[in-house]
């Protein structure tokens, strides 16, 4: 008779090298599709939040700053979309959405350090933002509870 040998699972939560990398591929297409949505949905904030620069940045070299790094961001933004779609190596993916967020962070400070020091706009963004977040994959059931 044949002795079945039995692998056991690592107990520290992790998965075996292996198995995560064709999880990973395996799951990359809902990945890219929710990724899609958050692009989506920061570029949106951006380009909502475009006449607070003209009404807080006076002098018109920092106005022209400003929407130079958004539209340099929306157009990233939607390159980074098309990429996403047909990105087939998950460690890509993850390379290139850990700039768009660490770009989209410095954008952020940049243009919160344009606003007058007593503002607070950007506050409600940062809650929402949060909140999405944190809620997003439940609200698209990919959460299991």
């Amino acid at each position: 008779m044949k002795q079945l040998k039995l692998k056991w699972p690592n107990l520290d939560g992790r998965l075996d090298p292996e198995l995560e990398k064709g999880y990973r591929r395996y799951t990359l297409r809902d990945d890219s599709r929710q990724a899609t949505v958050g692009i989506l949905l920061m570029m949106l904030f951006i380009a909502l939040t475009i006449p607070n620069d003209f009404v807080f940045s006076i002098p018109a070299a920092l106005f022209v700053l400003v929407m130079t790094a958004r539209v340099i961001f929306i157009l990233y933004g939607v390159a980074l979309i098309v990429y996403v779609r047909r990105c087939k190596d998950p460690q890509s993916y993850d390379d290139n959405l850990f700039v768009w967020g660490l770009l989209g962070a410095v954008l952020n400070v940049i243009i919160i350090f344009t606003r007058p020091a007593e503002y607070t706009g950007h506050a409600l963004a940062d809650l929402v933002a949060r909140w999405l977040s944190s809620t997003w994959p439940c609200l698209t059931g990919c959460c299991t509870v």
